[in-house]
């Protein structure tokens, strides 16, 4: 625990924080690998996407999947899709 990432993925799993902020001075995959040991997947999905959230003045924007996967078929960028869709609804939009 004595890693940022690691420190903050496990403050969010055990209740005491309800996100985590990370990535702007690290790599990504030093963000992301803290997140997948400690985390880890929810029940059902195989796959992660990243989300990133662009506060713009129209609102918020959402952009999914423009860092993990690399060339997604249809079928899993609908499914990325519809996991964007549930992180909308956790923001109340």
């Amino acid at each position: 625990m004595r890693e940022r990432n690691y420190y903050a993925a496990m403050m969010v799993r055990n209740g005491d924080a309800d996100a985590m902020l990370s990535g702007f001075s690290r790599k990504y995959p030093a963000v992301v690998k803290p997140i997948l040991e400690v985390m880890g997947k929810a029940k059902g999905v195989d796959r992660v996407a990243a989300t990133n959230l662009m506060l713009t003045k129209r609102g918020m924007l959402f952009l999914s999947d423009t860092s993990i996967n690399v060339d997604p078929t249809a079928k899993e960028l609908a499914k990325i899709a519809q996991m964007t869709s549930e992180t909308v609804k956790m923001f109340g939009s």
